[in-house]
């Protein structure tokens, strides 16, 4: 099928006698008329071109924006008193008007124009007549007019008394005559159609040249008197007559496209997206709809999709989003449940921890709101360690078992401090205790006797749900050679760790994931060959009051020392040395315990 035109062309014969059926055609019985366009008038004032769109009475109007360089204002409750068609312009920056009854109550008039550009509109005092003031300066230099006429060549507003008035869906049963010799098939249908009021879409296949004599025949009637001796038959939708081959009419549904031009959905959607060929279609680019000729599965598929695709298009607006607690990531992490799209393009701005979003005003409503529940101040917890290592022959003699599971009390002489704590056995390694102030006191007296080694005794803040981290230890150099031959350096650490993460619940209550870990390196690096290093680590979780130390004791650290004895001098000698000198080997095993206390911090902000 091709696409539809309005035909222009019209023969001696065909005009004379249509005139002659028009005055033949009986006038409908007087009822209560519809308001209707009466007629389209263009008129330069003042460095603008005025178009007047002339109503037998009081009309509404609306603006709709389907393409940047059309100006299209339907009349809701309005019938086209005027033929429908389009008629070239040329006047500014107007190239022609288009004018149909684009649904049965809406009269629909395009402007269409050489470049988007600012107009006014408003409507007369007695609103029977819509204004549209369109410039005709641009940038300070007036547009030179292409054409001389200033009034479109469309009936008078007022027409004769005689002649006929059938809307579209009335009139068809009324008599008429007309006789035709060797004339063209489509300028019939095309003065037929214009007599009735309707707009006529041809498919390629209606072609030929006719002769025909009708005397009171209806408007049906002669349509196929005429047609069905050609293989073809008419279908009426709404206000558009389809005359193609009989085997084509069926299944034709008229889709009508809003929000873009109906060509674009042919041509760009249509058949990829739903497989329906896009030669089934026919545009009618006056109303901006398509005739679409499938089966009922063809036609939902068709809606559905133009429903998907035919919606307005709303203005993209960037924001730049400055967060004040949440990081940047890991709010664009978070965002990707609510607004993917949005977030695929986001830029991370990391210096200011910002983000860079694109997306639609009802996304950016959608993201205020999110940004509301996310960016928030997260409560903080100030972690209080303390580490100690302790010879294990003192805490023997101290009579504490940190490998037990029972509760357990210190014993003291006078004065005798308050019951220990009670011990939670960890997985074969640790012993997590619950302290009171006597532990505390405990590991206070042995380090001020010098009988116990502070290692570290770190005040860490820490957001809730975030890990803190300390770590005492050495940093241990190792070379290594790739396959290539080309050497680099790698480091081992070893020593004592420690990461705690805490997560505030309700009623003071802090839930510790602690992870301590103790290492020590047994065999010295050798060239060639890595170090071996020794780790003995443990993994608990606890829930304590605020301000309630936890005491993770068990973590042994074996260290091993060398002690050599000998005479200056004389102990160096080689060969006869080893007489001058002593070497002895020690064993000494430490016993790290950390002390860790949580305290919750007032929120900020």
């Amino acid at each position: 099928m091709k696409v539809p035109s309005r035909r222009c062309r019209r023969s001696a014969a065909v005009g004379l006698t249509l005139i002659f059926a028009l005055a033949l055609w009986p006038a409908s019985q007087a009822q209560a008329a519809p308001v209707k366009v009466t007629g389209i008038n263009l008129k330069e004032v003042a460095s603008q071109l005025l178009v007047a769109i002339v109503a037998s009475g009081p009309v509404r109007y609306q603006v709709r924006d389907v393409q940047p360089n059309w100006i299209v204002v339907d009349v809701p409750g309005a019938q086209l008193g005027i033929p429908p068609g389009e008629v070239p312009v040329a006047r500014g920056l107007v190239t022609k008007v288009r004018v149909g009854q684009f649904e049965p109550n809406i009269v629909r008039v395009v402007l269409e124009l050489v470049q988007p550009i600012r107009f006014h509109l408003t409507a007369s005092r007695d609103r029977a007549a819509i204004l549209l003031g369109i410039p005709t300066v641009v940038g300070g230099q007036p547009i030179p007019p292409r054409a001389e006429p200033t009034q479109l060549p469309l009936p008078p507003a007022t027409p004769p008394a005689t002649a006929p008035q059938p809307g579209p869906a009335m009139g068809f049963d009324q008599k008429i005559s007309l006789e035709l010799r060797n004339v063209d098939i489509t300028d019939v249908l095309s003065a037929l159609a214009k007599l009735a009021h309707v707009n006529l879409v041809t498919d390629a296949g209606v072609q030929g040249r006719i002769t025909v004599r009708l005397t009171d025949v209806t408007f049906a009637e002669a349509m196929h008197l005429i047609l069905d001796p050609n293989g073809l038959g008419f279908q009426l939708i709404g206000s558009n007559m389809i005359v193609a081959r009989k085997e084509k009419l069926t299944g034709i549904r008229q889709h009508r496209v809003t929000n873009m031009l109906a060509s674009t959905f042919v041509a760009s959607y249509l058949a990829p997206l739903t497989g329906v060929p896009k030669e089934k279609a026919v545009v009618d680019d006056a109303t901006n709809s398509f005739f679409l000729v499938g089966s009922d599965d063809d036609q939902s598929k068709v809606a559905a999709l133009l429903a998907r695709v035919d919606t307005p298009v709303e203005r993209a607006i960037t924001r730049r989003i400055k967060l004040n607690y949440l990081d940047a990531s890991a709010f664009v992490d978070l965002l990707t449940t609510r607004l993917p799209d949005s977030a695929k393009s986001a830029k991370i701005d990391k210096v200011n921890n910002a983000v860079v979003l694109v997306g639609s005003a009802g996304q950016m409503q959608i993201l205020d709101s999110f940004l509301e529940q996310v960016d928030t101040p997260l409560p903080q917890v100030l972690i209080e360690s303390m580490v100690v290592e302790v010879p294990t022959e003192i805490t023997k003699n101290l009579g504490v078992a940190w490998q037990t599971a029972e509760p357990l009390t210190l014993q003291w002489t006078t004065p005798a401090p308050p019951t220990c704590c009670a011990v939670i056995q960890a997985p074969s390694i640790a012993n997590i205790l619950i302290s009171t102030p006597a532990i505390l006191f405990t590991l206070n007296n042995l380090i001020q006797e010098n009988r116990s080694k502070l290692l570290a005794n770190p005040r860490l803040a820490v957001r809730d749900g975030e890990t803190a981290k300390m770590n005492i230890g050495d940093k241990i150099p190792f070379q290594v050679v790739n396959a290539q031959g080309v050497p680099s350096v790698i480091i081992i650490e070893a020593g004592v760790q420690l990461e705690v993460t805490p997560h505030i619940g309700t009623d003071g209550f802090v839930t510790l994931k602690m992870h301590p870990e103790v290492s020590s390196i047994k065999t010295a690096p050798a060239p060639g060959v890595p170090p071996t290093i020794a780790t003995r680590e443990a993994d608990s979780s606890l829930t304590v009051k605020d301000g309630t130390p936890i005491v993770l004791a068990g973590l042994i650290q074996k260290n091993e020392v060398e002690t050599t004895i000998k005479i200056p001098l004389l102990g160096d000698v080689p060969i006869l040395g080893w007489l001058f000198r002593s070497t002895s080997r020690d064993k000494i095993d430490n016993e790290v315990i950390f002390v860790i206390t949580p305290h919750i911090l007032a929120k900020v902000g």
